[in-house]
């Protein structure tokens, strides 16, 4: 966040919103399989 507000001071805000947006989306469509990942790589430990 402070990357964006540091080089585009003017656009922080619609560059923070679009970064939180693509965010969630990646965590909404791979959540689960991020789950599941780290469950196995948990229990190969």
């Amino acid at each position: 966040m402070t990357y964006f507000k540091s080089e585009r001071p003017g656009n922080a805000g619609f560059f923070e919103s679009e970064l939180l947006a693509m965010i969630a989306r990646i965590n909404r469509g791979n959540l689960k399989i991020l789950l599941l990942i780290t469950i196995s790589f948990y229990f190969k430990w």
